[in-house]
């Protein structure tokens, strides 16, 4: 093959694979965007809110916007009385490192009583905290709170385990890059691994 033809077929390939990246993402987006609402007087009532954990850190140090987002979307809920209390859900790998624990001092905080809060320190991913709310929880209903582009992709991880979910969306910042890929293999496994088998 000559270098002309080797370059078509890259170019074939890599096309492609955006078109395959693009069809992943927008099944994803389009499969959950009714139940996306960043508007809390639209929210429905629900008894509990799951709020995913990330990094109370920014990249480059000091206090992370997008946690504190999802803590006053979290608060907000409360206040308003579209749920009864949080779940906050996350990773907690090591003494010094604690989502879930970071979640609930910023919570109560922000004026969250602490009998409304319960945490989750086994939420290793999105898929975790979701399959949790069942398998811990007990609960099939509820809303999602996190930033707005992970709220696709856990509203659509709730779907596949048959949990009648809705999100509220915090702000947050612009689509990342980890994202987009982390929606490719949301699609793959709703594909090809059953909820039942993913546990």
């Amino acid at each position: 093959m000559n270098r002309r033809r080797l370059l078509q077929a890259a170019a074939a390939a890599t096309t492609a694979a955006a078109v395959f990246v693009l069809a992943c993402n927008l099944w994803v987006v389009l499969a959950t965007r009714q139940q996306v609402i960043c508007d809390a007087a639209r929210l429905p009532a629900q008894d509990t809110a799951l709020l995913l954990g990330t990094s109370p850190y920014a990249r480059r140090g000091g206090p992370s916007g997008e946690f504190h987002a999802r803590i006053a979307a979290a608060a907000e809920l409360l206040r308003l009385h579209k749920v009864q209390r949080l779940i906050a859900s996350g990773t907690n790998p090591e003494p010094g490192y604690n989502e879930p624990g970071q979640m609930q001092q910023a919570l109560l905080d922000s004026q969250v009583p602490a009998e409304a809060i319960r945490l989750d320190t086994s939420g290793d991913s999105t898929w975790e905290s979701v399959r949790r709310m069942e398998s811990e929880f007990g609960l099939r209903r509820y809303t999602i709170v996190t930033s707005k582009y992970h709220t696709y992709r856990a509203v659509f991880m709730a779907q596949q385990r048959g949990h009648e979910v809705v999100a509220y969306c915090a702000p947050g910042r612009s689509l990342p890059l980890r994202e987009i890929f982390a929606r490719v293999k949301a699609a793959l496994e709703a594909v090809f691994l059953p909820a039942s088998a993913a546990g």
